[in-house]
Parts: C-alpha cells; structure tokens; sequence
C-alpha cells in the first residue's frame, strides 16, 4: 500500500495530501481510509508541499482618474515642505 501511496504522491508532483491520495486510491478500487493513508505518509516522513497561490495585488486596468504625476521621479527640494510623498504599504481590510 506504501509504494501504492508513493506512486500517486510522486505524480502528483509532491503537492498531494492524504484526503486526495484517498480519493485517487479509491477511483482506482483500492479500499482504504484517509486516517490510513494519513499514517503511513506521516510514517515514511512523506508530506506534501504546500502552493502559495497568486494573488493580483495591482488593479491598473481600471476606469477611476488617476492622480498626475507631478514629480517624474525627482524627488529633491530646495527647501521645506516643498516636496511630499507617501507611500502605502498596509491597508488593513476586514
């Protein structure tokens, strides 16, 4: 049942755990539960890795007016409060 377990774990390019290693050993007729398989792959040390998946963080093909660049990147003043920026980085969304 391992090698069986190993098979399926190594096709699966290392990503899948034992609730899908249980189904896939089920759709080919082998009858065994998740808390099995969940033991013999903590057992022989197998865990899958785990997928940060992509998130889109910048929306530029948007509709809303956008703020003019009044600076082109040049960022010196010759005196005070002249010159502000600001930068966001932490927008806190519940």
């Amino acid at each position: 049942m391992l090698s069986h377990i190993r098979k399926i774990f190594y096709d699966s390019r290392k990503i899948y755990g034992s609730v899908r290693i249980t189904d896939c050993s089920h759709d080919l007729g082998f009858r065994v539960g998740k808390n099995r398989v969940s033991r013999l792959m903590r057992e022989d040390g197998i865990k899958p890795k785990m997928l940060k998946r992509y998130k889109v963080t910048t929306k530029s093909k948007h509709k809303r007016p956008t703020v003019a660049n009044l600076l082109n990147q040049d960022f010196t003043a010759y005196y005070p409060d002249q010159v502000w920026t600001s930068d966001i980085t932490y927008i806190w969304t519940p």
